[in-house]
């Protein structure tokens, strides 16, 4: 423990006071006192500062006059801390590493040497859109932690809403007044069928004849559940759903055994389609597209990671 005299105990008293006072003003005069008295020179000091050596000295005279007192003893063998200096020094060290680290952090943040990026998207989305901009993103930023949410839309609205996560990719649902969307592209929801429907392959069907055939829907809540809903109201139509299904995935694997006729995204599964384990059905009346996006807080300040990110995938 240090025992301080008088008059180092009253140069500490205004340095505390000069610090509460004017701290954005003499945080850099501190710094230059702690790289002087770490390096005991001022020729050094004024190499690692990237300043000249007259400036250093200058400032130390400044911070000596603003706190009343030497803070140094100039010798031949450099620069020598008084006794109020080395206790000023002692008082310091800690806060000026703290701020240089600080700095470094900001930097590695900055530069995505660190970072987190927290993603709310559908498994669909996720495999048909995002994962080749992904695998792009992390050759280049490999040190860049990459966490993904498949909850409902409505779930990962609420964790964009409360910060758990930094964006989400979904369907467009119409404006909402706490979020901004960032259209990316255009969804085709499409009729499929197996091979067990061939009769109705090359035909042009109205609705009323679909109405005729089962039908294998998504189970609610499904965003294309409601559009699909709302396409049957507006047509005043009405299917006879035979299976609710949970997953688009499973819905694909159950109209490719013949359990009835699907309504899917057809860029979804684009590959089931070319390889002919599906194929879409020609009707008269075609399903509307949607558009899909990213949706952020609309007050919201991203990281820095996020928005590079977000500018590869606006590059598209």
């Amino acid at each position: 423990m240090y025992h301080y005299n008088k008059n180092t105990k009253k140069l500490l008293l205004q340095l505390l006071l000069v610090m509460g006072d004017e701290m954005d003003i003499n945080y850099e005069l501190y710094k230059i006192f702690y790289v002087v008295a770490t390096t005991g020179n001022v020729t050094a000091a004024a190499k690692e500062l990237h300043i000249s050596q007259p400036a250093v000295s200058k400032h130390i005279r400044n911070l000596e006059c603003s706190l009343g007192g030497p803070l140094f003893i100039r010798s031949n063998q450099g620069m020598i801390l008084t006794e109020t200096g080395r206790a000023i020094y002692q008082s310091i060290k800690d806060g000026v590493n703290a701020f240089s680290n600080a700095n470094l952090i900001f930097s590695d943040y900055a530069s995505l040497l660190k970072g987190t990026i927290k993603i709310g998207i559908s498994t669909s989305l996720t495999r048909f859109y995002l994962l080749p901009y992904l695998e792009t993103f992390h050759k280049e930023y490999p040190n860049i932690t990459i966490l993904i949410y498949t909850d409902p839309s409505a779930m990962l609205k609420k964790k964009l809403q409360t910060g758990e996560i930094d964006f989400l990719i979904a369907k467009y649902n119409g404006p909402d007044s706490e979020f901004s969307f960032h259209p990316l592209g255009e969804l085709h929801d499409i009729f499929i069928a197996s091979s067990a429907y061939d009769s109705l392959r090359g035909k042009n069907l109205t609705l009323e004849e679909l109405t005729k055939y089962p039908i294998l829907l998504q189970r609610e809540p499904s965003t294309s559940r409601r559009r699909f809903d709302a396409f049957c109201r507006e047509n005043n139509v009405s299917f006879d759903v035979s299976t609710y299904i949970a997953s688009s995935t499973l819905l694909e694997d159950f109209v490719k055994i013949g359990f009835g006729i699907g309504v899917a995204t057809k860029e979804y599964i684009q590959k089931e389609l070319d390889q002919g384990n599906v194929f879409e059905l020609s009707v008269m009346k075609s399903l509307p597209s949607i558009s899909f996006g990213y949706y952020v807080l609309k007050d919201g300040i991203t990281s820095f990671s996020v928005k590079k990110l977000i500018e590869l995938l606006e590059k598209r």
